[in-house]
């Protein structure tokens, strides 16, 4: 998939997109609420600013984000820079 270069309070890391998806709402013909909205769904691991670990996240990348509660604002770094190359 992608690796987006993110901010981890401060500290450079990289966010590698390991699922992707973008469903286009259908409007007033869906069959439920859910396929009548556009969204997007993204599953990611966390790596420092080298790539490291190769799989999976990078531990104490992960302990600073949960401790900190960043997860919303990775989140929105991971759009804005999808959102640049859509």
């Amino acid at each position: 998939m992608s690796t987006y270069e993110i901010s981890i309070d401060g500290i450079p890391a990289l966010a590698e997109v390991t699922y992707f998806y973008k469903h286009k709402g259908l409007g007033f013909r869906a069959d439920s609420a859910d396929d009548a909205v556009d969204y997007m769904e993204w599953e990611y691991t966390i790596k420092d600013r080298k790539g490291y670990p190769k799989n999976g996240d990078s531990a104490w990348l992960k302990l600073k984000v949960d401790d900190k509660d960043l997860w919303s604002d990775i989140n929105e770094q991971i759009l804005r820079e999808m959102e640049k190359i859509d």
